[in-house]
């Protein structure tokens, strides 16, 4: 109850603002409206999930969601633990996530936490594959992930409210409140998360025999509101500021091999963003200012140790995309980031006044897409950055599409390609963690590149749409922590790892009757492997990089009748190494789920009932080593719109 008293006082409060407020009669001076169609790059491989896959997860995290809809491995340890990333073989720290064209990797860890972003805090979920990422910045060796909100200059009062409860005292509750006209608009987004996580399960790591285990101090706690507020100006520019409130406060529960856990972590993150744009007929312009600030404390009370680490940065993009000529289009952009780090780790406890570690990065970046007709698109890409100074490795990209339509424009095919080189710096604790820091650690970098073909069939009654990826990646200078003096874990540069593989996608709509069907799958075979010997011992050369899946599949069914809609969805991974000799794994799983959900309408309001059931064969898996995840679980929700 006080979840929703929280979110009615956040309702009252913006509400009572009513930027859209409309009861004075205003004389306002005409206003030309510009429109710009961006297309997408063409020849590079790009993934968005449908809005509504985004509704039926509103109480999931952005880990989740993505477990489900592509080809990304998510690392989850345990139920309320923390979620990574590995996608075409690459590390955690390979794939960039994007708020709104502002990146979120830690500029500590390099990487981030897919449990801490909830879905309802998203308008629209999209995934880069390799060099793709390159257009927003480096270090996306893997891909990258964008999360953005729409802006939509409409007479519009949108409320939503979604209610979830669930197995293992799991209560979410969301809300979305927008008021707007043709001059402004408000989004206020608030969202609330309580969890116990003491589900049952069979822990196969201690005895001979399977032991009946409960999972303990599980708790999880989280908090989240955003605020946006948009004004168009009297010549059709916008101008935008967004704040981003996170809390979490999670206990970390003990392995299957530990008999109990005393540790706990803290995650507080405020998120500020100005931003403007001009549109015009032939040209966008986009510029903005971000400050961020992030705040992580661990705790272990049996052990004693507490360690906090804050971080301030501050972003700024400025981009252009501008129409030359119809067959000619250029885009370019510059960036500039200031890390400010300070952690009792950085430095030796005598030197206090070390425990600060900045860094700064700039660079700048052009693109000319150039189509000599209908059916080819050629594209250049360049970009150059410094970090504290000292010029990076130069990045060039280039790639093609060819497509074909016939008269009908039923059936279309095409056949895209490329090639990049592309680098991840290392990040702070690689660098200043003391006493293992590496201040000479080098960037990872290397070429990647893939090739596709496509078919698409369009229709009034079906949609078909079939995708096979051939990618691949040389990483030089791969970061390895491995043990070093007194037996203290050092980052160094040590390996070169080769990943190549294989991705299909299929998507099939259609109709029958007053019935219309979605089927979707996406198979992914990669092989990432290990070309260099750390030393004289090394025996995982040619084996498959830890926790990186051979195989996936991701796949689901739906059927839509009169409102009501039912989903299965798979999800299946092969094994995953836990030793780099391949000598150790954990076995493969094959998780199904199943959605039952009914809409339902009163004039300008819906009213929206939905069960999921996760795990639905109540298959035990670990997707980390010794981290349990839950057996069958449910969750109702109950969502409510009016427009």
């Amino acid at each position: 109850m006080t979840h929703f008293l929280s979110i009615l006082m956040c309702i009252a409060y913006f509400g009572a603002l009513n930027p859209a407020d409309t009861s004075k009669a205003v004389v306002l001076k005409g206003i030309q409206v510009y429109d710009l169609k961006i297309e997408d790059r063409q020849s590079f491989k790009q993934s968005k999930i449908d809005s509504l896959t985004l509704q039926e997860n509103l109480s999931a995290s952005l880990g989740d969601l993505l477990t489900l809809r592509t080809p990304i491995f998510i690392k989850s340890y345990g139920a309320g633990g923390a979620q990574t990333i590995s996608l075409r073989g690459t590390g955690a720290s390979h794939t960039q996530l994007y708020w709104n064209g502002i990146n979120l990797n830690s500029p500590m860890l390099g990487q981030v936490d897919l449990s801490l972003f909830p879905v309802s805090f998203s308008d629209e979920v999209k995934v880069d594959y390799g060099a793709s990422s390159l257009l927003y910045g480096t270090g996306g060796l893997g891909g990258a992930i964008h999360m953005n909100n729409r802006v939509d200059f409409q007479q519009v009062t949108d409320f939503r409210l979604s209610q979830s409860t669930g197995s293992f005292s799991n209560f979410v509750s969301s809300m979305s409140l927008t008021k707007g006209n043709h001059l402004w608009q408000s989004t206020t987004k608030a969202y609330v998360k309580t969890v116990k996580n003491d589900f049952q399960y069979w822990n196969v790591n201690i005895g001979s025999e399977p032991v009946h285990s409960t999972n303990i101090n599980g708790e999880q706690q989280q908090y989240g509101l955003m605020q946006e507020v948009h004004r168009k100006l009297n010549n059709g520019d916008r101008i935008g500021l967004r704040l981003w409130g996170q809390y979490n406060d999670r206990s970390l529960p003990p392995t299957t091999i530990t008999p109990d856990s005393y540790g706990w972590q803290q995650d507080a993150s405020l998120r500020s963003l100005l931003d403007y744009e001009r549109k015009r007929a032939n040209h966008l312009l986009t510029a903005n200012v971000a400050y961020m600030k992030e705040f992580v404390r661990y705790k272990d009370k049996k052990s004693g140790n507490d360690s906090r680490s804050l971080v301030d940065i501050v972003q700024s993009n400025i981009r252009l995309n501008q129409k030359l000529k119809e067959n000619i289009f250029l885009r370019l952009g510059a960036n500039y980031t200031l890390d400010i780090a300070h952690s009792d780790n950085y430095a030796e406890p005598q030197e206090l006044v070390t425990t600060r570690r900045t860094q700064s990065k700039q660079d700048v970046y052009s693109e000319l897409e150039y189509s000599p007709n209908s059916a080819w698109t050629l594209s250049m890409l360049l970009r150059q950055q410094w970090i504290d100074g000292d010029r990076k490795p130069f990045l060039p990209s280039l790639g093609y599409k060819y497509q074909h339509e016939n008269n009908q424009q039923l059936w279309a095919w095409s056949v895209r390609g490329n090639i990049s080189r592309n680098f991840h710096a290392p990040s702070l604790n690689d660098r200043y963690w003391w006493p293992v820091g590496n201040p000479d650690l080098l960037p990872e970098e290397g070429w990647e590149g893939e090739t596709a073909f496509q078919i698409e069939r369009k229709s009034s009654s079906s949609y078909f749409n079939s995708e096979t990826t051939l990618f691949f990646s040389y990483i030089n200078n791969w970061i390895i922590w491995q043990p070093g003096v007194f037996n203290l874990w050092r980052p160094e540069n040590m390996t070169l790892v080769f990943s190549r593989g294989i991705e299909q996608n299929f998507r099939y709509h259609f109709k029958t009757g007053q019935l219309q069907h979605e089927l979707f799958t996406n198979l992914s075979w990669t092989k990432a492997e290990n070309q260099k010997p750390k030393n004289d011992r090394d025996v995982s050369v040619g084996k498959q990089l830890i926790y990186t899946p051979v195989f996936s599949l991701q796949a689901y069914y739906r059927v839509i009748y009169k409102g009501w809609k039912i989903t299965v969805e798979e999800s299946a991974y092969g094994k995953r190494y836990t030793k780099t000799d391949e000598t150790q794994y954990l076995p493969a799983y094959l998780l199904t789920n199943m959605v039952v959900a009914k809409d339902l309408r009163w004039h300008k309001q819906q009213f929206n009932v939905q069960l999921r059931i996760n795990n639905l064969m109540n298959y035990h898996y670990q997707s980390v080593a010794f981290r349990p995840m839950p057996p069958r679980n449910f969750l109702l929700t109950l969502s409510y719109f009016v427009k």
